[in-house]
């Protein structure tokens, strides 16, 4: 308990619950929102609001936030810019790590062909072309109303 109290008098984040600035804030609702679109073979989006588990439905959202996060980072994970802020001079000990620890060009480059044969076992059918669409959505009285969209990935047999 002692240490971890001395890491967050010095600014160490050890535990949230001393933390007090995580909790100081109110939370403002986003102006805009991004929504993917999974488009099987053409034809066939998969909605994955609906007859999944919520585990599964994780396990389809969550790589592919990821992948996005990655894209919209320059194809640098994420991860490496959160701990070069937070340790600052201390990263250079994990630096030598970077290409085990987080995702490069290579398995990014893999994602796609991934995640077309997880979606396989998950929907149960054959997919000879898949495509990830990002939509960006606002809400305006009370309906959702789509202000732009691009194509994320796209794989193709």
């Amino acid at each position: 308990m002692l240490i971890t109290i001395i890491c967050n008098l010095l600014g160490y984040e050890a535990t949230p619950f001393f933390v007090w600035g995580m909790y100081s804030e109110k939370e403002i609702a986003p102006d805009a929102y991004e929504v993917q679109e999974i488009i099987i073979n053409d034809s066939i989006r998969l909605d994955n609001t609906s007859g999944y588990t919520p585990s599964t439905r994780f396990y389809i959202n969550s790589p592919l936030w990821y992948f996005i996060a990655l894209k919209n980072n320059d194809n640098i994970d994420p991860t490496i810019n959160f701990l070069r802020s937070k340790l600052k001079h201390n990263y250079s000990f994990i630096k030598p790590y970077e290409h085990v620890l987080f995702n490069d060009s290579s398995r990014i480059n893999a994602f796609m062909p991934w995640y077309k044969n997880y979606l396989e076992g998950i929907a149960g059918i054959k997919i000879d072309h898949l495509k990830i669409i990002n939509i960006k959505v606002h809400y305006s009285d009370q309906k959702i109303i789509a202000d732009s969209n691009f194509i994320i990935g796209e794989w193709k047999q």
